[in-house]
């Protein structure tokens, strides 16, 4: 592809990461209202969720093949493709919640494939953008990320409610993730690590820039908050399954989930982009955290009604895009260039792990004792889990900070 002169602007991010986005929405909004509605319980819904997250949480270890093999655009063509065909053959299998290996089986084939997608955005975009332009690049590719799971699952379960064959759902929604591949033209290709003889000499040069960030404080404190189950927005993961005790409409629940949640998350992550920009970017972060947490206990402590379900819904969503461009504003500030596939990647896959894991056990709370105790569950955690940042931070802060590294 041809290679563009200048820095790209940062809304091709947004397009390049909106098929990870949407692969995850179509799996967690679309097929878990078809599944709920077919008779599983919420704890299954939450199991498959939890599996979608599982590549994502282990990518970094597969994050040096990247930097080292190929070229970041050829490798996020793969995972383009495979991303619209996972979904496509999702959307095809007749009478899912009695074919659950297949389900299974084409979940982990969109999961493995959006990873591909994920860190090679994550490598572009940390090396076609600014230092002083993180938090607005952030935006983008969380509203492209956060935007995209609205578009794939409102888009997805919408078209399955309406096309006169439900299974065309998978394969529409497909094709429009497969067109993403064009911004690609627009970014420019980074230059190529420096290559030996042997991969194994390749994977020691990416340890050594790895090593950079691990061994520096402040970039460790990063990993820290990524790991913590704080700003995950696991609970929206499971709004589709729980709708029904807001006594929630069919086509309530795609718009609320779909649109209006893309449209929502989309404008928290220019916000919380604009606000990364301008204040310490973990700080930031983490007060988003107990924003998230106070919207959580709202809708745990409030009414049923179809209504408080569109209003806590969209709220949620609305901070969760604070959230997620935090964590990538973040995350771009403590990585630096160099092997930037394979740190972006271990700030995501430390990231994906407290998701997966809130996700399951909010599933696990509101089967055992209801809506009720999964928000307010998820909300004591994420207290919890503030109180641990702020501490060790307060401790590390006592003595002299190491910079953020900036590696090569």
């Amino acid at each position: 592809m041809a290679r563009p002169v200048a820095p790209a602007h940062p809304a091709v991010f947004a397009a390049l990461l909106l098929p990870f986005g949407a692969a995850g929405g179509y799996v967690g909004v679309a097929m878990g209202y078809v599944l709920v509605k077919a008779g599983l319980p919420v704890a299954e819904i939450a199991a498959l969720i939890g599996i979608d997250y599982l590549p994502s949480a282990l990518k970094f270890l597969w994050a040096p093949i990247i930097d080292t093999r190929l070229t970041r655009k050829r490798w996020y063509l793969l995972g383009g493709i495979g991303v619209a065909l996972g979904i496509a053959a999702l959307g095809l299998i007749p009478h899912p919640e009695h074919a659950m290996p297949l389900v299974y089986l084409a979940v982990i084939v969109i999961s493995l494939s959006k990873t591909l997608v994920g860190m090679t955005t994550g490598a572009l975009m940390a090396y076609d953008t600014p230092l002083d332009q993180k938090g607005r690049a952030s935006a983008w590719s969380q509203a492209g990320n956060l935007g995209g799971g609205g578009l794939g699952g409102g888009a997805g379960l919408w078209f399955a409610q309406h096309l006169p064959d439900p299974a065309l759902a998978g394969v529409v929604v497909g094709a429009l993730t497969l067109l993403c591949c064009a911004a690609l033209w627009l970014v420019r290709e980074p230059p190529p690590l420096p290559r030996g003889r042997h991969l194994g000499l390749d994977l020691v040069h990416v340890a050594r820039d790895v090593w950079g960030i691990v061994t520096a404080r402040s970039s460790a404190l990063g990993m820290l908050i990524c790991i913590l189950p704080l700003s995950t927005g696991s609970a929206s993961n499971l709004f589709v399954a729980i709708a029904g005790d807001w006594h929630a409409s069919a086509d309530t629940v795609a718009l609320v989930n779909g649109f209006a949640s893309a449209v929502l998350t989309a404008v928290g992550c220019f916000i919380g982009g604009w606000a990364t920009d301008r204040i310490h970017r973990q700080r930031a972060y983490a007060l988003f955290g107990v924003m998230l947490v106070a919207v959580t206990v709202g809708m745990a402590l409030t009414g049923r009604t179809e209504l408080l379900y569109v209003a806590w819904v969209c709220s949620y969503n609305l901070v969760v895009g604070f959230c997620y461009s935090g964590w990538s504003a973040v995350t771009l500030e403590a990585i630096g260039t160099g092997a930037a596939a394979t740190k972006y990647e271990i700030f995501a896959s430390l990231s994906n792990i407290p998701i997966g894991l809130m996700t399951v056990l909010d599933g696990a709370l509101q089967s055992r004792w209801g809506t009720p105790a999964m928000l307010l569950g998820d909300a004591a955690l994420g207290l919890v889990a503030v109180g641990i940042y702020f501490g060790v931070a307060a401790r590390v802060n006592r003595r002299p900070q190491s910079e953020y590294p900036v590696t090569t």
